[in-house]
């Protein structure tokens, strides 16, 4: 096993032990619905994964790119989330602001979401 598959699986167990189920659904406009051969004008694809939300440190907030209620999310999932996918924690929908990457050796481990709702 390399060094970024040993992160990834550590990622993958904290967060699946110790976080929580994460959803989280991105928009297609105008796919094709091969079930009724028409095209869905506003059609969603889900995606899971495994996530622990935090508040972000109050001297992070500066009320333009991130606003008091923002939660971080840190996330582990084989998808890699996009800025306005839509996030279901603790039974609340959220919106994805900013979306970074972590990476080990050119293979991503993790994802750190900004979310708001």
């Amino acid at each position: 096993m390399s060094f970024s598959s040993d992160l990834k699986n550590v990622a993958l167990e904290l967060l699946s032990t110790l976080g929580q189920a994460v959803t989280f659904k991105r928009e297609v406009i105008n796919s094709y619905n091969p079930a009724t051969g028409e095209v869905d004008e506003d059609a969603f694809i889900t995606y899971s994964g495994y996530g622990q939300p935090e508040n972000y440190e109050s001297s992070q907030i500066d009320n333009v790119l991130i606003q008091q209620n923002d939660i971080l999310l840190l996330l582990y999932s084989v998808t890699e989330p996009q800025v306005n996918d839509i996030f279901t924690v603790s039974s609340k929908e959220y919106t994805a602001q900013n979306v970074k990457i972590y990476q080990g050796e050119g293979s991503q481990i993790m994802y750190l979401v900004q979310l708001r709702q």
